[in-house]
């Protein structure tokens, strides 16, 4: 962007988080200004681009439920896997699966955002959360393909 109009208050109008006189002067400088609009018009893609893979159903390859028999069968029969074992595991899982949020574009954004406005706007708090679950059923769906 070429304009000092911050790039959360773009993403705020998109997501429709702003209060009505921040997003009548968000409106009205994306009608003056081209470089935000073009940033606009690439951010609304890109969420339709991610609503449509949301939505789209992921082949799970056949040979994902032959590696996860053959973990199990061997987890199972080695008389060395403890609960501990396991959960170290699963706090690494934990571990890996942070790192890889800091990639997602967006991320950084949501949550700055979402901790500067969590305590004036409850009703972003509820669509936050609502949107977070939402993800995590369709992760949940995913993760029963497996």
């Amino acid at each position: 962007m070429d304009c000092k109009m911050d790039y959360e208050y773009l993403q705020g109008y998109l997501d429709d988080t702003l209060n009505p006189v921040e997003k009548i002067i968000v409106k009205e400088h994306i009608n003056t200004c081209s470089s935000c609009k073009k940033e606009l018009i690439e951010m609304k893609l890109l969420m339709w681009e991610l609503d449509e893979f949301m939505l789209s159903e992921i082949e799970v390859p056949k040979e994902a439920a032959l590696i996860r028999k053959k973990i199990t069968e061997e987890c199972t029969k080695s008389k060395r896997f403890s609960v501990k074992d396991l959960l170290s595991v699963q706090k690494n899982i934990r571990k890996h699966s942070t790192i890889f949020l800091n990639y997602v574009p967006g991320f950084k954004t949501g949550v700055s955002l979402a901790q500067k406005t969590a305590k004036k706007a409850p009703a972003f708090v509820y669509k936050t959360l609502t949107g977070m679950y939402a993800g995590g059923r369709k992760l949940a769906a995913l993760r029963s393909q497996l």
